[in-house]
């Protein structure tokens, strides 16, 4: 079984599974059509299509119609995915790949979500998905304004999910953001570059804007305006409101090097373009973002991804304000808990500062 990539006319992606003659899985062609009917983004979409390849195959290796699955079934799923080598018959001769609590919960997760779509619209009888949550006090760490109000209420939580692990977030060092700037070779680059790290959009943000987005303001500072627009593709729509995010002097002058640079054969509003080939003055894209890095990659010794710099600008932001709702706002996170759960810790450098002050009461005397 394979995953199978459908390009559309306006450059979107769509996803589907293919079993072993090369015909779609009609269970999953229904549900990932489902999933474009109420706008999940692409990521999303492919990410739930490679998860229901997975869980397809674990079926077929164990000889199981997705009709008659249970609970049991869905939890030996988690087990294969742990570890594959306890039902493939298939001696390795090289060790499976492991894969991480996150992902496994994924997979499990869109497979439960998958089951909750049978049973709603009426495609099997068995509830599967319900019986995977059970009801437990929810608990935050921070306490929201109508907390007095929604604290003795209960939320779902899956018996099917491993334990993660706590990891801090991958920021770039200060060393190596000089180094991807010098080894940019056209103003375009350099100013995306730029622009991800003094503003810490996404990427999906940062291709939906468009040249008059950019807001020069000498009174009330300069700012990028983010806007939603129907007509670009869902990928790049803009989907936490209407926000303004403020930016540098530096970023406004190397916008207006980016746009003379352009001038000749600029042929959108979009404010990134491709600037060679047949395609030049159009939109860029996501593969053209990933191509850059990887120049980029080659050339600093350095595995660079757009997020990396959404990640160092949060932390950097936060480090210099201390003000966890502010970076919420700026980043356009949904959920306060989700800007802590990232970004609310001390870094190496203060966890080192910290220490040192406190060391001295450690030394005791001979």
């Amino acid at each position: 079984m394979r995953v199978q990539e459908v390009i559309l006319p306006n450059e979107g992606r769509r996803y589907l599974v293919l079993d072993d003659q090369g015909k779609p899985v009609l269970p999953v062609l229904k549900y990932m059509k489902y999933l474009d009917n109420i706008q999940k983004s692409p990521n999303t979409q492919r990410t739930y299509c490679f998860a229901l390849r997975d869980y397809f195959v674990f079926l077929s290796l164990t000889e199981t119609n997705y009709e008659n699955a249970n609970i049991k079934t869905i939890a030996n799923f988690l087990s294969w995915l742990v570890n594959p080598t306890l039902i493939e018959k298939v001696q390795h001769l090289i060790p499976p790949t492991l894969r991480s609590e996150k992902t496994i919960n994924l997979k499990v997760t869109a497979v439960l979500s998958f089951y909750k779509f049978l049973y709603q619209f009426e495609y099997i009888e068995q509830d599967v998905a319900t019986r995977a949550y059970v009801d437990v006090k929810g608990i935050k760490q921070y306490k929201g304004f109508l907390h007095h109000i929604t604290r003795s209420k209960s939320v779902s939580e899956s018996i099917l999910k491993l334990k993660e692990p706590k990891k801090r977030v991958e920021t770039i060092p200060d060393t190596t953001l000089q180094a991807a700037l010098s080894a940019t070779t056209n103003v375009r680059d350099l100013f995306l570059l730029q622009l991800l790290f003094e503003t810490g959009l996404r990427i999906g943000e940062t291709l939906s804007l468009h040249k008059e987005d950019v807001l020069f303001d000498l009174k009330s500072g300069h700012r990028i305006r983010l806007a939603y627009r129907s007509e670009q593709p869902r990928e790049f729509r803009q989907k936490t409101g209407l926000r303004e995010v403020h930016i540098s002097a530096n970023l406004i002058d190397l916008f207006d090097d980016y746009m003379y640079s352009i001038a000749d054969f600029d042929q959108c509003d979009s404010l990134f373009v491709k600037i060679k080939g047949k395609s030049q003055g159009l939109p860029m894209n996501y593969q053209d973002v990933i191509s850059t890095f990887r120049r980029i990659e080659e050339k600093i010794d350095y595995h660079l991804h757009p997020h990396l710099y959404r990640h160092t600008h949060a932390t950097k932001y936060y480090e210099q304000t201390k003000d966890i709702k502010i970076v919420q706002e700026r980043l356009g996170h949904k959920q306060i808990q989700t800007t802590m759960n990232l970004y609310l810790h001390p870094s190496d450098k203060e966890i080192r500062n910290q220490w040192e002050k406190a060391s001295s009461a450690f030394r005791l005397e001979e």
